[in-house]
Order: C-alpha cells, then structure tokens, then sequence
C-alpha cells in the first residue's frame, strides 16, 4: 500500500528548514500561516509559510479537485500530555458547526479553527469553530489531552472554496 502524502508538495514559500504547522508547541505570535485544503484524498496541508506568503500564489498551484482552500495564521499548538486517548471522541468533534453568530463572508481575521494533526484517515481534520481564542485553545488543549493527538488553533485569513 503506498503511503499518503500529507504536505502540499508544490507550495516552495515554506520555510527552510521545512516545519509543519503542528512542530513547535504552545503560543505562536510570528505570523506563520499554513494552509488547509478539504476534500482531498492526499496534499490537505502545506508546512508552515513565511508571514509574507500570498494565498493567490497557492491557488494558482493547486490543481483541482478541493472544496476549500483556507490559509490561517498559527496562534497555538498542543501537545497531548502522556497517557491513554479516549476511545470514543466527543459528538461535536465528529460534526462541528460554524458559528451562528457571523456569516462566512465575515470569517477572515475572526474565526478560530482547531484541527487536529494530519492522519491519512479521516481526511476532515477540522475540531471546531469559535470566535474567542481563548475558547479554541481550551479546546485544543482538551483534544489533544483526549485524543492524544497534537492540535492547532488558525485564525482564518483567507477562504477559497470550490476549486
């Protein structure tokens, strides 16, 4: 069986040495953004990128095929403390919704998305939405301790959708 790919393979603003989103735990106020595709059997993530990176680049590059394109800024990475996952996952971490509160034209530079770190399966990564940062590292915190899986916290800075 050959192995998924989970990087973005043609995006060459990464940062050299090349990180992924979720290396360096804790607090991120650098400007690092990376980038998440959805609906994509493999190339869902890029690594992290450099502050100045355009979202348009990426677009112009990725072939077809995605139902969204999202670049976010990375505010905070946990890291599971030692010790067994659940084995059943919490029933809104398998079918998050949006916030009510805003529509998705006002995400940009509001929304904060948790996701977990890339599996081959599932390929939906997303944990939750929320409007407070402080809540989406709660949750972060929470899942990766749970989950025993490394989570990230993005403030949306770019939507592309139906590619």
């Amino acid at each position: 069986m050959p192995k998924t790919e989970l990087y973005i393979p043609y995006i060459e603003a990464i940062l050299q040495p090349p990180q992924t989103p979720f290396d360096v735990a804790g607090v991120c106020s650098d400007g690092y953004t990376f980038i998440y595709m959805t609906n994509r059997r493999q190339h869902r993530w890029s690594y992290l990128l450099a502050p100045e990176f355009d979202l348009q680049e990426a677009y112009e590059k990725i072939p077809a095929g995605y139902t969204q394109l999202w670049l976010f800024e990375k505010r905070y990475v946990a890291h599971p403390v030692a010790g067994k996952p659940s084995p059943h996952p919490n029933p809104a971490w398998l079918n998050p919704e949006y916030p009510a509160e805003i529509e998705r034209e006002q995400w940009i530079d509001r929304l904060f998305v948790v996701l977990h770190e890339p599996k081959p399966h599932p390929h939906y990564d997303v944990v939750a939405y929320h409007l407070n940062a402080s809540d989406a590292i709660a949750d972060a915190r929470h899942y990766a301790d749970v989950q025993h899986l490394r989570t990230i916290v993005g403030l949306m800075k770019g939507d592309l959708y139906w590619h």
